[in-house]
């Protein structure tokens, strides 16, 4: 009876983190498709993939998955880990993972975090949820235009 009010409390815990969690995920990937959208790029630029931590998260993913009792917890985890296996996979072949179906993956991720943790949250949490959203947009435009300030305006030698 106590280890099951353990796994309870523990996917509260997650559920609770989720919502902000996600809803900063989310504001990141908004910002930078819009920044995509605005600059005439493709929307969010994949990073370089790393194979023993993109395996790692794959797996830690997977077994957060399998520990999970909540269905749409253990669905955002299994997105996470179907994402580093793809990533692993395509490092492997050499091959890039295209920027769209990356950020299918986290936005799908993110939306699942969200609605984990916004299924029983009250209206306070669900608000600062949505400040950590506009909060993460923010912060993405402010340090990415004083990175291009400080390369503009510096000299490297």
């Amino acid at each position: 009876m106590l280890e099951q009010n353990d796994e309870v409390t523990r996917d509260e815990s997650f559920r609770r983190a989720g919502l902000f969690l996600g809803s900063g995920l989310l504001g990141v990937l908004v910002e930078a498709i819009v920044e995509g959208i605005a600059g005439g790029t493709t929307p969010g630029a994949s990073l370089r993939p790393s194979v023993p931590f993109d395996a790692l998260f794959s797996v830690v993913g997977g077994v957060l998955a399998l520990r999970f009792r909540d269905v749409v917890l253990r669905t955002a985890f299994v997105v996470f880990a179907a994402e580093h296996v793809l990533r692993v996979v395509a490092a492997i072949a050499q091959k890039p993972l295209s920027p769209w179906v990356g950020n299918g993956f986290v936005g799908a991720f993110g939306v699942l975090l969200v609605l984990a943790g916004g299924r029983q949250s009250g209206s306070r949490a669900r608000t600062w949820a949505a400040v950590v959203f506009v909060s993460a947009m923010i912060l993405r435009f402010a340090t990415l235009r004083y990175a291009a300030w400080l390369v503009g305006n510096r000299s490297v030698i």
